[in-house]
């Protein structure tokens, strides 16, 4: 879970794991045979949890266009994305 919610109707300020956190879940997570699969609904928290290796998003972004950073991690992790669009709609 990395949820700032910067794309919410919070507006942000929700306190958010670290990158340094979230990339030792990860970790074990591997470590034990285990996959990952994230939780973030804005551009910059995604880019954090895929710069911390997970596997996989359970949904899209839904604040900004997707970016040339977001694209080269997705492949350098070989993550996938469950989209679930409709629901952001």
């Amino acid at each position: 879970m990395h949820e700032s919610g910067s794309s919410i109707l919070f507006g942000g300020d929700l306190p958010t794991p670290s990158l340094e956190l979230q990339t030792a879940v990860v970790k074990a997570a591997h470590s034990h045979g285990l996959i990952t699969i994230a939780h973030a609904l804005s551009l910059s928290d995604t880019l954090t949890v895929l710069q911390a290796g997970t596997d996989g998003l359970a949904h899209s972004f839904c604040d900004k266009p997707p970016t040339e950073e977001l694209l080269g991690l997705y492949k350098r992790n070989n993550s996938f994305l469950i989209t679930t669009l409709v629901v952001c709609a």
